[in-house]
């Protein structure tokens, strides 16, 4: 995957991908942080650009003494994932073989 480029905007963070912008959305409420959407355009699927979103979102949320709630699904994946400690470049939990 080559570098992102990560943009935090309030309520968001986003990048450029080859094929379009993908996107985390976000609000805060108290000490709450509700990731309630990420998009990655089709095409650049299944590169760790979600979970790059999310681990921005992680930092952000530890720097500012916030707690993440999982509102959709890819963070809840990844926040079960980063629990357990077997996520995969994508962020979600690798099934064993």
């Amino acid at each position: 995957m080559v570098e992102l480029g990560i943009i935090h905007d309030e309520g968001r963070f986003h990048a450029k991908t080859v094929h379009g912008e993908a996107e985390l959305l976000y609000r805060i409420e108290g000490v709450k942080m509700t990731v309630y959407r990420t998009f990655v355009p089709e095409e650049d699927r299944h590169e760790g650009i979600a979970k790059a979103l999310m681990d921005e979102a992680v930092k952000y949320a530890d720097s500012n003494s916030l707690v993440i709630i999982p509102a959709c699904e890819y963070a809840n994946s990844y926040m079960g994932a980063k629990a357990k400690g077997d996520a995969g470049k994508d962020g979600v939990p690798h099934s064993p073989q």
